[in-house]
C-alpha cells in the first residue's frame, strides 16, 4: 500500500509542512507520494526524499487517483489523502488493517457515507475506473469554483457498491470552526477526528451551502 496526498501548487507550502511530518510517526518516505496538481507541464521531483509530482491538472480530491492511473503507478492499494489532514502516531498502522484484504475500496473513517473520498482503493479496482477518473480530469484553472462543485457532487461515487466501512462505530470528535493551522488569515474550518484511522481533517466546506477555494 502507498498513500497519495492531494494537493494544489497554491496552497502546498502551507499543508505540506504540517501533513508531511505527522505521515512520518508512523509511515515511511518511500510508502508517500505527493501529487500536486495546477501546472502545466508534469514532472516527477523530490521533497526531501519523498516521491513528489507536479501534475498538469487540478482535480481536487481526485488530482492523486487520476494521476495514479493516467500514469499507471501501481500498487496493491492506494489509500487517497487530503492535504489538509493531520495524521496521529497509530495511523498507518491502522490505515493499512484492512477489513476484508481483497476488497476493491475500504472506507475506514467510519462516517458512512461522508468519506471525503478518504479510503483505500485497489490499483486494478482504479483502473477499471479510469473512464469515470477522467471525466473529472480538470485543466481550466480559470473556472475552479465549477470545477471544485463538479468534483464534491462526485464524492462518494467510486465507494458505491463496493465499500467496506469499519471497523465499527469510529471514536470522533467534531469542533465547528476552529481558527486556520495553516495561515493566520486563512478561513476557519471544521476539526474533525476519526479515531477509527487517528486521523483529523480541517474541513473548510462542511456544513457550508457555498464553496470555499482557500484550502
Amino acid at each position: 500500500m502507498k498513500f497519495a496526498i492531494s494537493t494544489v501548487n497554491t496552497f502546498s507550502s502551507k499543508t505540506l509542512p504540517v501533513i508531511i511530518p505527522s505521515l512520518l510517526q508512523s509511515l515511511t518516505k518511500e510508502e508517500i507520494v505527493i501529487f500536486e496538481g495546477g501546472h502545466r507541464e508534469r514532472s516527477v521531483e523530490d521533497y526531501d526524499g519523498i516521491t513528489y509530482i507536479k501534475v498538469a491538472h487540478n482535480s481536487f480530491d481526485y488530482t492523486a487517483l487520476i494521476d495514479i492511473v493516467e500514469n499507471e503507478l501501481e500498487s496493491d492499494f492506494w489509500f487517497l489523502l487530503h492535504d489538509t489532514c493531520v495524521a496521529g502516531p497509530e495511523f498507518g498502522r491502522l490505515a493499512k488493517e484492512l477489513p476484508i484484504p481483497t476488497v476493491n475500496v475500504a472506507c475506514m473513517l467510519g462516517s458512512n457515507p461522508g468519506t471525503m473520498n478518504i479510503c483505500s482503493y485497489k490499483y486494478e479496482y482504479l483502473l477499471n475506473n479510469k473512464n469515470f477518473l477522467f471525466s473529472l480530469k480538470n485543466t481550466d484553472y480559470e473556472d475552479l469554483d465549477s470545477v471544485k462543485r463538479r468534483a464534491t457532487e462526485a464524492e462518494n461515487t467510486l465507494q458505491e457498491g463496493c465499500s467496506i466501512y469499519g471497523p465499527g462505530p469510529s471514536p470522533s470528535t467534531h469542533q465547528d470552526r476552529v481558527p486556520s493551522i495553516y495561515s493566520e488569515d486563512g478561513v476557519t474550518r471544521n476539526k474533525r477526528y476519526f479515531g477509527n484511522l487517528d486521523l483529523t481533517k480541517y474541513q473548510a466546506n462542511y456544513g457550508n451551502s457555498e464553496f470555499v477555494l482557500d484550502l
